[in-house]
């Protein structure tokens, strides 16, 4: 991560790629994130039982939307679009870091105050369940 983040910083000398030193280490962090989903595979995810949907209804949909793609109403006021997890698959450990430490960056809160750990892997394993592919 470090790395990407001096590229990103830096540029490339050399190459087409400038450096973006403007960016806040929030958004650089963002941006490595968001990077680092882009290689990984999708995996066919079971979508969990009533408890995480509840979970998801309590907490997510008012940004990620019924369908999670992004679209809640509270969505057009969030500084960051939410995540649309019919396009992008966080893998399991990425969706449960999300929900347990929040996004920088972004409105995601903590949840790991207020949600338990088996609560937290139902609602990762909720969220990686909607993506269909780009």
């Amino acid at each position: 991560k470090e790395r990407l983040a001096t590229v990103i910083h830096n540029g490339v000398p050399g190459t087409a790629m400038p450096g973006y030193p403007q960016l806040s280490a929030d958004d650089v962090g963002g941006l490595i994130a968001y990077l680092q989903n882009l290689t990984a595979k999708a995996e066919k995810v079971e979508s969990p039982g009533d408890e995480a949907k509840a979970i998801y209804a309590q907490n997510c949909l008012s940004c990620h939307g019924a369908n999670a793609a992004g679209d809640g109403p509270q969505a057009p006021i969030q500084p960051r679009t939410p995540a649309n997890f019919k396009l992008q698959q966080p893998t399991a450990e990425q969706a449960v870091n999300a929900i347990s430490n929040g996004v920088p960056g972004s409105t995601m809160p903590q949840w790991k105050t207020k949600l338990n750990k088996d609560q937290i892997n139902q609602l990762a394993n909720y969220v990686r369940s909607f993506y269909s592919g780009s």
